[in-house]
Formats: structure tokens, sequence, C-alpha cells
């Protein structure tokens, strides 16, 4: 069973215009997705690439079943979402510019690349 934590993650993504990008700084600003979407405009928009139109679409975001329907999928097929920053990612892969916020995968995190995955 995912915590509700992945709800907010998975939702984060779906915000329009906010990429992997503006979405790994907010979580790694805030805390956590679900911070990010408690937070306020002011506190957004201040931060450097999010602006007004970004941090008014956080704001205004409401449509959470498609995240609850991603959620009933990952779980009906046994995957596992890995989103960065995670406290156990290296240095050398969660500060790639272009690193995407999310992964899927099937395999156990221990079972992957120690490059990636101590």
């Amino acid at each position: 069973m995912f915590t509700n934590d992945l709800l907010y993650q998975l939702a984060l993504t779906q915000v329009p215009q906010v990429g992997d990008i503006q979405a790994r700084l907010l979580v790694q600003r805030f805390g956590s997705a679900e911070a990010v979407f408690k937070a306020r405009k002011h506190q957004l928009e201040t931060m450097e690439g999010i602006g007004s139109i970004r941090a008014e679409n956080i704001c205004r975001f409401s449509n959470f079943a498609p995240a609850a329907a991603e959620i009933n999928f990952l779980e009906r097929y046994q995957i596992q979402p890995l989103f960065l920053p995670r406290p156990a990612t290296r240095k050398g892969c969660c500060n790639v510019p272009m690193h995407p916020c999310c992964f899927f995968t099937k395999a156990q995190p221990t079972s992957m690349h120690p490059r990636f995955w101590p």
C-alpha cells in the first residue's frame, strides 16, 4: 500500500507548466510534495523559475483523480515509483539538472546499480 505522500508527488508532476526540474526544486525547497501544495502563492512565486503563473497553477490545482488512478495502476502491477531527491540517492545522480524527478521500476532499489542506489 502506498502512502498519501505518493498522491501529492504524482499530482505535482501533473500540474500544468511544472516540469521535472521545477518539481524537484520545489520539493527540495519545501521538503515534500504535500508541503508544496500547502504553500502560499507568494512563497511559491518568489522561487526562481516558478513565477506567478506556475504558482497560480499549483495553488489552483485540485484534480487529484488522475494521480489516484495512477496509484491504483502501480499497485495492481506492483510497480515501484522512485522520486528524486531521495536521501539515499548519490549526489552525482541527483544533481544532474535534466534528470527526471520520477522513475518507475519493478525492481527493488537495492537491486539496482550501486552507482545510483547504494
